[in-house]
C-alpha cells in the first residue's frame, strides 16, 4: 500500500522515542486506524542530509560595531540598530576577498547567527567593511566603518544527524537535533537574503519580486506577489521541508508623488486631503526606503552610486526644534528653523533656514536654483504633494516626492491595507488545488533555495531533494455524521456539498418559545425612502414570525403583538443618548413594566459599517440588555428561506435553546453529562491602537453533554507588551474564568463538579507550547487545589492550530496526477508528523473555493482521554477518541447548517473575543488611550488596564447567555 514503509517507520520511531524523558507534553500513545485508508499528497519535499560524509557545521554569533571615528556623525538613513544594515553588513563581510574558498560554505540569518561548513580561520572573525547599500557597487569616501565579528558557539555533526534519523533508533546522536533543524531553516532564508535585487525574505518567507507573473494588482500603489512559505521539519524516520504558497503586499515601484496619488485615488473621498489623512499618508511612508533621484555621489574609485535613504515622516509641527543654538541664524535654541503651515504641505509650504543665505528658503525655491533641469523637467512649481523628511526630527532633510523613486521588494504592514486591498489580497492567496500543487513544485523549491540548478550550496552542505513532487502519504477517511432535530428528524441533504443540509420544515430539538418579538429597521440620517422601506420591513417581520413558527418558536397567537416594527434614525457618532440609545431606553422602560422578559429584537441595518455595529452590539449586551440578532437589509429584504432560518438558529442559541444534536454514541463519554469542554482564545490590539492598550482573553464551556449552550466568560489581560503585540499567555486570569464556569455547571447538575474537563486553547503557534504548558495548564489546575486529590476533576488540554501551512491532496480517480481537496473526514497522523508529540491534521469542512486547510490539533496534557480508553470492559487505543471527537463536535456548530472547520469550542471562543472587540473599540481604535503618568510603571498601567474591564460587564439578561453569536 502506498506510505506504507513511511508507516513502518512512524511506528519504529515511536517505539525509539517513547522513552526520552527529555520530552515535556504527553506522549503519542499511538498511531489511528480508525475510517478507511486514504492516498494523499501532502506539501512537503523529503530533504536528505550527508550526501557530503564528512561535514561539521560550525555555528557563530554574530556581532556588528560602528567604528569609533563614525560615532559622533548621525546616521540619518538606517539606524545602527536596523535590521537591514545588519543583514547588508554580512553580505559585504562574507563578499570580501578574503572570505574566497570559504563563502560558498556558509550560510547565515543575515541578523545575529552564521554557521560555516568547514571552520574558519582566527583571521576571518573579525572583518571591518565600509558600508554601502545593495543598490549602490562601491563605497563613498565619507561612508561609515563597521566591523563584524564572529565568535565559535559550538559545532554540529550534520552527517551523523543524517544517518541516524533514517536508523531504526533515531533517538541516538540526536542531541542536537533542534540545532541542526535550526540551522537547516536558516539554509533556506540565507538564499533569498543573498539576492537582495530580486528576492525579499520576511520570517519563513521568500518573495520573488521581479517575477511579474507572480504579482496581482492591490490599488493603492500596491501588488500582491506571490512567495512561498518554506520550514525543515523533523517527521517519523526522515527530513521534510513544508513549502507552501503565500502572498504579501509590495509597494509599487513608482516615483513617490504617483505612488501618493495611488494611495489618495483608492481612499473614500480623492478630494479630500485634511489633517488625519495627511497623518494615514505618513503611516503609509513611513520608513520607506527610497532613491533620491535629483542627485548621485561618487564613491571611492570615483564611480557615480545612488543616494539611498529612508522616510521618516512628512513635516510635521515639530520638526527643526534643537537643543543647540543654529549656526549663523541668531535664532535661540528652543525656536524652530522650519516653517510650515501644515502636516502634509508641498514644496512651495514648507520652509527651511538656509545657513548660505540667512534666511528662510521654500523647498521649491531651493530645488529650482541647485537643480533647475530637474526642477523644470519634475515641473516642481505644479507639485500637489507632500514634502517628505528623510532626516529626523531634529535634523530634518527634506525632499519633494518628485525627487523621490520607491525602491521594489518593500513589504507594507497588513495593517495600512484597507477593505478592498484585504479583499483583492485574500483573492490572489486562494488557488484551487491543482494549481496549488504545481507552483509548489515548479516554483516553490527554487525560490527556497532547494533546486541545486540556482542553489550551489546545496552541495556544499551536502543536502539533496531527491524528488521534486510532493510526498506520497496515507490517511485516513472517517464516515460523516448526520444531525438530527426534533422527534430524531434528519434534514434536507445539500446536494453540491456533503457537510451541509437543509432545515426547511424541521423543529429544533429545544425550542424556547418567544412571546414575541420586535423588528427594528435602522435608517441613516435623512433617508427619504421611508414608505418604501416600512413595507419591506413588515413584509421581514411577518416572513421572520412564520419561520420561527415553523422552527418551533411557538409565538403568541394575537398578530398584532408580535409583529411591531419600528423605523428608528442611527449615527454611530452619537452616544448612548443618541436617536437609537434614546429609543432602545424608552423601549425597555415601556416593556418592562409588567413583565417578566423582554421581546426579543430583530436589527435589520442599512450597510455593513463595522463602527455602527460594534456600538448597536454594545448598547445591547452593556448598557440595555437586550436579547437581539442583528443582519443587513439587502441580506433579508427578498425574505429567503434559509437566511431566516439561520437567523431563527441564532435567536433559539441566545436564548437558551438546542437546535440540532448527533445520533447517540457519536460523542463518546461526552454524553455521560459529566464533561465540560472548555475553548480559550485571546484577542490582540492593533498596531494602531493606543499605547498599553491590553488583549482580552475569552473562556466559553458548555453547560451539559449536548454541546448547545456556551456561556461565555471575558477578561482583561492586564501588563506590558509591545504596542499592538499584546500578551497571549492567560496566566493572570484562567483560574477566575474557570471557577466561575465550574459554578454554572454545577447549577445545571444539582451542585456537582465535572467529572472531566476538556480545554481547547487556540491562537498559539509551535514556539509557544512550552508557554501554555508551564504557565497555563498550572493556572487551569490551581481552580482545584483546594479539593483532595480524588475529587478534582480530571483536565486535558489540546491545542488548536489554524495557522499553519500544511494542505493535503487527494488525486483523482481518473488522473494521478490531478489533484483536488481531499473529502471532509480525512485525517493524517502520521508520515508528516514527528513521532513524540499526539497530533494529528483532519479536515472536516468543504472548502466553497481555493484549498482545504486541515486543523492541526495538538494534546498537550492528558488525564482523560487514555483513561476513558483504559476503563471500559474492552480497553481501546486512545488515539481514535480526539480524532472521532473533534471530527463530530464540528457538526455541532449551532448557528450553522454546515459543519465548521475547527471544533465549537474554539469558534465560539473566538466569537466572544470578537464581541470583546465591539466593547473596546474606542481604545483599540486610539480614540482613548492611556496617560504618561499611567504608562509610567506597570503597576499603574496595570491599574488603567484594571479599569477596562468594566467595559466587559453585561447586564444580567444577558451574561449567562450566547450572547456573542
Amino acid at each position: 500500500m502506498p506510505g506504507e514503509q513511511a508507516k513502518t517507520l512512524s511506528v519504529s520511531a515511536h517505539r525509539a522515542k517513547h522513552d526520552d524523558e527529555s520530552f515535556l507534553f504527553v506522549k503519542r500513545p499511538g498511531y489511528c486506524d480508525a475510517g478507511e485508508p486514504i492516498t494523499l499528497y501532502a506539501n512537503f519535499f523529503e530533504l536528505k542530509v550527508g550526501a557530503r560524509g564528512d561535514i561539521i557545521l560550525t555555528r557563530y554569533t554574530v556581532t556588528i560595531t560602528r567604528e569609533a571615528s563614525n560615532i559622533d556623525r548621525p546616521d540619518l538613513s538606517l539606524g545602527s540598530a536596523s535590521r537591514e544594515l545588519k543583514r547588508q553588513c554580512i553580505r559585504l563581510a562574507l563578499q570580501e576577498a578574503r572570505f574566497n574558498g570559504y563563502r560558498e560554505g556558509i550560510i547565515s540569518d543575515h541578523q545575529a547567527t552564521l554557521y560555516s561548513a568547514d571552520p574558519l580561520p582566527d583571521h576571518l572573525l573579525t572583518t571591518t567593511i565600509q558600508y554601502h547599500t545593495e543598490h549602490a557597487s562601491g563605497a563613498i569616501p565619507s561612508a561609515k566603518s563597521y566591523t563584524v565579528r564572529l565568535e565559535r558557539v559550538k559545532t554540529l555533526d550534520l552527517a551523523s544527524f543524517g544517518r541516524s534519523i533514517e536508523s531504526e533508533d533515531p533517538v541516538s546522536g540526536q542531541t542536537n537535533g533542534d540545532d541542526i533543524v535550526t540551522a537547516l531553516n536558516i539554509f533556506l532564508g540565507d538564499f533569498a537574503q543573498r539576492q537582495p535585487l530580486s528576492m525579499t525574505h520576511a520570517k519563513d518567507k521568500s518573495y520573488n519580486f521581479v517575477d511579474e507573473s507572480a504579482q496581482k494588482e492591490l490599488g493603492g500603489g500596491l501588488v500582491a506577489i506571490q512567495g512561498f512559505f518554506s520550514s525543515v521539519r523533523l517527521a517519523s524516520g526522515r527530513l521534510l521541508v513544508n513549502v507552501n504558497t503565500s502572498n504579501a503586499p509590495f509597494y509599487k515601484r513608482l516615483r513617490l508623488d504617483r505612488l501618493m496619488d495611488a494611495w489618495n485615488q483608492a481612499s473614500t473621498d480623492p478630494k479630500k486631503f485634511d489633517a488625519a489623512k495627511a497623518e494615514a499618508l505618513q503611516e503609509f511612508l513611513k520608513g520607506l526606503r527610497i532613491q533620491a533621484l535629483h542627485l548621485t555621489k561618487k564613491d571611492n574609485e570615483g564611480k557615480l552610486q545612488p543616494w539611498i535613504t529612508r522616510i521618516s515622516g512628512l513635516a510635521p509641527m515639530t520638526d527643526g526644534q534643537t537643543n543647540e543654538k543654529v549656526e549663523g541664524s541668531g535664532r535661540s535654541s528652543s525656536e524652530e528653523v522650519v516653517n510650515r503651515p501644515r502636516v502634509g504641505a508641498n514644496p512651495s509650504q514648507v520652509e527651511f533656514y538656509h545657513k548660505g543665505s540667512s534666511k528662510y528658503v521654500s523647498v521649491l525655491k531651493y530645488f529650482q536654483a541647485e537643480y533647475p533641469t530637474f526642477s523644470q523637467k519634475m515641473e516642481l512649481s505644479q507639485s500637489k504633494w507632500c514634502v517628505v523628511n528623510v532626516g529626523n526630527q531634529t535634523q530634518p532633510i527634506y525632499l519633494p516626492a518628485e525627487a523621490c523613486g520607491v525602491l521594489p521588494g518593500q513589504i507594507c504592514k497588513q495593517q495600512q491595507l484597507s477593505a478592498v486591498q484585504t479583499q483583492n489580497r485574500t483573492s490572489a492567496a486562494v488557488l484551487p488545488p491543482q494549481v496549488n500543487k504545481n507552483t509548489i513544485e515548479q516554483k516553490g523549491l527554487s525560490c527556497v533555495g532547494l533546486d541545486v540548478a540556482s542553489n550551489q550550496k546545496l552541495s556544499s552542505f551536502g543536502l539533496t531533494v531527491p524528488d521534486p513532487f510532493l510526498v506520497e502519504i496515507e490517511g485516513w477517511k472517517l464516515q460523516l455524521p448526520i444531525v438530527k432535530y426534533a422527534n430524531n428528524r434528519k434534514p434536507t441533504p445539500n446536494k453540491q456539498f456533503t457537510t451541509k443540509w437543509i432545515v426547511r420544515g424541521v423543529k429544533w430539538v429545544t425550542p424556547v418559545p418567544i412571546p414575541r418579538f420586535i423588528c427594528v429597521r435602522l435608517l441613516d440620517p435623512g433617508t427619504t425612502d421611508r414608505h418604501q422601506i416600512n413595507q419591506e420591513t413588515a413584509k421581514v417581520a411577518s416572513t421572520f414570525r412564520d419561520k420561527l413558527r415553523e422552527h418551533g418558536m411557538v409565538l403568541s397567537p394575537n398578530k398584532s403583538t408580535n409583529t411591531i416594527h419600528h423605523l428608528v434614525e442611527f449615527d454611530h457618532r452619537h452616544s448612548v443618548g443618541g436617536p437609537f440609545g434614546t429609543w432602545l431606553r424608552r423601549f425597555i422602560q415601556t416593556e418592562s413594566k409588567g413583565s417578566e422578559s423582554l421581546p426579543f429584537l430583530l436589527v435589520i441595518l442599512p450597510d455593513d459599517n463595522a463602527a455602527r455595529h460594534d456600538r448597536l452590539e454594545e448598547y445591547c449586551d452593556r448598557f440595555y440588555g437586550v436579547k437581539s440578532v442583528f443582519t443587513l437589509a439587502h441580506v433579508v429584504k427578498d425574505c429567503r428561506p434559509e437566511v431566516l432560518s439561520g437567523l431563527c438558529l441564532k435567536a433559539n442559541m441566545k436564548l437558551g435553546g438546542v437546535n440540532h444534536v448527533l445520533p447517540k454514541g457519536s460523542l463518546d463519554f461526552i454524553e455521560r453529562n459529566d464533561t465540560m469542554v472548555v475553548g480559550i482564545d485571546v484577542t490582540h490590539p492593533k498596531i494602531t491602537s493606543a499605547m498599553g492598550a491590553p488583549s482580552v482573553v475569552a473562556m466559553v464551556a458548555c453547560t451539559d453533554g449536548r454541546l448547545a449552550q456556551w456561556p461565555a466568560e471575558l477578561r482583561i489581560q492586564r501588563g506590558y507588551s509591545r504596542q499592538g503585540a499584546g500578551i497571549e499567555m492567560a496566566t493572570l486570569n484562567l483560574k477566575g474564568m474557570l471557577l466561575a464556569h465550574v459554578e454554572r455547571w454545577k447549577k445545571n447538575h444539582a451542585g456537582k463538579l465535572p467529572k472531566n474537563i476538556l480545554v481547547f486553547r487556540d491562537g498559539i503557534g509551535e514556539q509557544q507550547f512550552e508557554e501554555s504548558f508551564t504557565e497555563e495548564l498550572p493556572q487551569l489546575q490551581a481552580a482545584f487545589h483546594n479539593l483532595p486529590v480524588g475529587q478534582r476533576p480530571n483536565i486535558t488540554l489540546i491545542i488548536c492550530a489554524k495557522r499553519h501551512n500544511v494542505r493535503l491532496f487527494k488525486p483523482t480517480q481518473n488522473n494521478r496526477m490531478q489533484v483536488e481537496n481531499p473529502p471532509p473526514g480525512t485525517y493524517v497522523d502520521a508520515h508528516i508528523t514527528e513521532s513524540r508529540p499526539w497530533n494529528f491534521y483532519i479536515l472536516v469542512h468543504e472548502a466553497v473555493k481555493g484549498t482545504a486547510r486541515p486543523a492541526h490539533y495538538i494534546v498537550l496534557h492528558d488525564e482523560i482521554i487514555r483513561r476513558e480508553a483504559a476503563d471500559r470492559a474492552s480497553p481501546v487505543s486512545p488515539v481514535n477518541l480526539p480524532v472521532e471527537l473533534t471530527h463530530h463536535m464540528c457538526y455541532l456548530f449551532g448557528r450553522s447548517t454546515t459543519a465548521v472547520s475547527i471544533c465549537p469550542a474554539i469558534f465560539y471562543a473566538h466569537l466572544a473575543c470578537e464581541r470583546a472587540r465591539c466593547y473596546m473599540q474606542d481604545v483599540y481604535d486610539n480614540r482613548i488611550t492611556a496617560s504618561l503618568a499611567e504608562l509610567a510603571s506597570e503597576e499603574s498601567l496595570m491599574k488603567w488596564q484594571g479599569g477596562l474591564q468594566a467595559r466587559l460587564h453585561l447586564q444580567d439578561r444577558v451574561k449567562e447567555s450566547m450572547y456573542y453569536i
